[in-house]
């Protein structure tokens, strides 16, 4: 019952959005709820200037459903009332982006930088930014010798005093580029800051940057970061004054490890972006599910939608991962992060994502998240590769093309092997190693597990592909922990191998592993009870995690839809989150995952790695245990 609530209500959602009036052809624009002066400046090709003059009680802020008056051309800069700055290109950036970024239309910048209206802007090329003259004074004539600036918007309660404290500028150089300034901000309004006061903000390969919390003094600090009060000092000068909230420091990432040749570095420590949050202009999320909405009717009987759920299982995990995905917005929203996010049906058709892609503007978003299917995923990123539009795979790992604008968010089943194989190079000293296959001696994990245990004994079944109690028992030790590494594909062989160790378990201290827990260990015949008593471990792309009954996301998840989550449901709340933060915490998807940041959360964690001209991909996972109660636990 509560999938079909959620199949009509998506259903009812998209069919509204799909009859909206065009109403770039009107004068006059109804506010839906999060747009913004911006935004709706955006929509309309004109200044956020324009609107206000047409629409002077806009400067305090706009509110749902007020009508306000649009110009009906886009306007752009004269040439006589601006100066210009530069800009260099870098990975990911839209012409949209960075036309936010300067609060300027994409419009005007076209108009100075001519060749943008025939082609696509390029990493690593410098564009010229039109910026309007402030109060009659133009910048580049002026006898101040700070000649170059960044914004600020004026948040609730911020004061003068305290932005200048958070740059670390005085207020009357701050007055001296905003003249028109009272003694009271308005939240909203933007403020020009001598750039020299946030150069030493920019970011720096090796360091990570941290606000200032509430009462947060250094010993916090000192023990977040393992950092002492001098380093802190050396790195942030201001800091030797004191500490104040709202104030950025600059912290060198301790701990990193070099990837061999990678310009990526990193890090064992989980981070939680929370923490990082620095960029909190509105994210705008695509969604891309094969929900195939044309099969739904309002009209049609709940009889009739239950049995297209039961005989659709892609739609029932699109569902499922799309409550997470809404639920993750909706906490991002509590964390002041304003979130925009829109839902696409691809009707699980290649052929429907390009269409979607190129009847919609797509540069607008800041990341795409799907669609879900492989062949979907390899065509969105193909299709949005020319606008470096981020495009997230949440549910496949098997897309074969590399395209530089693609995240993998599932680990490859080679980069769990490795997980395992690292952790058994690692812990399996002192131990008696027992290794049962019936992969060839040709075969690379054949050769890579005998390589990385000294003195590995190595069983191969008859060639009726099973094994005797008499073939095993004479290798396993009384005095040694024996860990027995299984590898096959073979249910027959692995029902056969987990049966007879259960038999003998109790006279021995023994642990079975594999590096692939593949679909050999759900047939019919193994037991999880078996698996349980021998300690099953492999490595995993989520934890399984047993929710907590009093987490908010559980209880709230319970309080909808009358039922616990499932592992799609906390899939899509996890990557969604983790989209949102990375985007908050660094001027695009990019510069963020580039950080390398090992992130975490109810069930999953990420942390990506790209090569040159090849996707993100996500290295993380854990190794994992049956316990004796038949659930999961992480050693690792």
């Amino acid at each position: 019952m509560k999938h079909i609530i959620s199949l009509l209500s998506l259903f009812l959602f998209l069919s509204c959005a799909t009859i909206l009036p065009q109403q770039q052809q009107y004068r006059s624009h109804t506010v839906a709820q999060g747009e913004t002066v911006y935004s709706i400046a955006q929509k309309y090709g004109v200044t956020e200037a324009a609107i206000i003059i047409l629409n002077p009680e806009t400067e305090n802020g706009i509110y749902p459903n007020t009508v306000l008056k649009i110009p009906r051309e886009a306007s752009v800069f004269d040439n006589a009332d601006v100066y210009f700055k530069e800009h260099k290109v870098e990975k990911g950036e839209t012409l949209y982006r960075i036309a936010k970024e300067h609060n300027v239309t994409d419009e005007a910048i076209k108009k100075f930088n001519e060749h943008l209206y025939t082609e696509q802007i390029r990493a690593g090329e410098t564009i010229r930014i039109p910026i309007r003259k402030r109060n009659g004074i133009d910048l580049e004539d002026s006898k101040d010798p700070i000649k170059q600036f960044a914004t600020h918007t004026v948040k609730s309660k911020e004061t003068l005093s305290s932005i200048s404290k958070e740059y670390g500028v005085s207020v009357s150089a701050i007055r001296a580029l905003n003249p028109d300034l009272g003694d009271i901000l308005s939240e909203g309004t933007v403020l020009l800051i001598p750039m020299d006061a946030v150069e030493d903000m920019m970011e720096e390969e090796g360091f990570i940057y941290y606000e200032v919390q509430e009462a947060e003094g250094y010993f916090r600090i000192q023990q977040r970061f393992n950092i002492t009060k001098e380093q802190l000092i050396k790195h942030n000068p201001l800091a030797g004054d004191g500490l104040r909230k709202g104030m950025i420091l600059k912290i060198p990432v301790d701990n990193l490890e070099e990837t061999g040749d990678e310009e990526h570095v990193f890090t064992s420590t989980v981070v939680d972006l929370k923490d990082h949050i620095k960029n909190r202009s509105a994210k705008n999320i695509a969604l891309m599910l094969p929900l195939r909405l044309s099969r739904v009717h309002e009209e049609d009987s709940i009889s009739a939608n239950t049995k297209l759920l039961q005989n659709d299982a892609t739609l029932r995990i699109a569902l499922d991962f799309y409550r997470g995905a809404i639920m993750a917005a909706e906490d991002a929203t509590k964390l002041g992060l304003p979130v925009n996010l829109r839902v696409f049906d691809t009707e699980g058709s290649p052929n429907k994502v390009s269409q979607i892609i190129s009847s919609n503007n797509f540069k607008e978003f800041d990341a795409v998240i799907g669609p879900v299917l492989a062949s979907e995923v390899e065509r969105a990123a193909r299709d949005l590769q020319r606008d470096n539009v981020a495009v997230f795979a949440p549910l496949t790992n098997r897309v074969s093309g590399s395209y530089d604008n693609l995240f993998q968010t599932l680990p490859t089943n080679t980069e769990l092997e490795n997980l395992m194989f690292d952790y058994i190079e690692r812990k399996s000293q002192g131990k008696k190693v027992i290794f049962i296959t019936d992969l060839n001696a040709g075969n690379a994990k054949y050769t890579k597990i005998r390589s990385i245990v000294p003195g590995i004994t190595t069983i191969t079944p008859t060639e009726k592909g099973f094994l005797y109690i008499n073939e095993i028992q004479p290798f396993l030790s009384k005095e040694q922990t024996n860990w027995i590494i299984l590898e096959s594909n073979d249910p027959l062989l692995v029902s056969n191998v987990v049966g007879m160790l259960n038999g003998i378990a109790r006279n021995y201290d023994m642990q079975l592993m594999t590096t692939d827990k593949n679909n050999a260990y759900d047939y019919h015949d193994v037991s999880n009870q078996h698996l349980a008593r021998l300690k099953f471990t492999f490595p995993s792309i989520n934890k399984s995690a047993n929710l907590d009954e009093s987490s908010e996301f559980m209880k709230e998840y319970k309080r909808r839809y009358q039922l616990e989550p499932n592992r799609y449901v906390v899939r899509g709340y996890d990557l969604t989150m983790d989209v949102l933060l990375r985007l908050a915490s660094d001027k695009n998807i990019y510069k963020a995952s580039d950080r390398a940041y090992l992130t975490e959360y109810i069930e999953n964690k990420f942390q990506y790695l790209s090569r040159s001209r090849d996707s993100y991909k996500n290295k993380s996972g854990y190794i994992v245990q049956f316990t004796d109660d038949l659930n999961l636990v992480v050693i690792e």
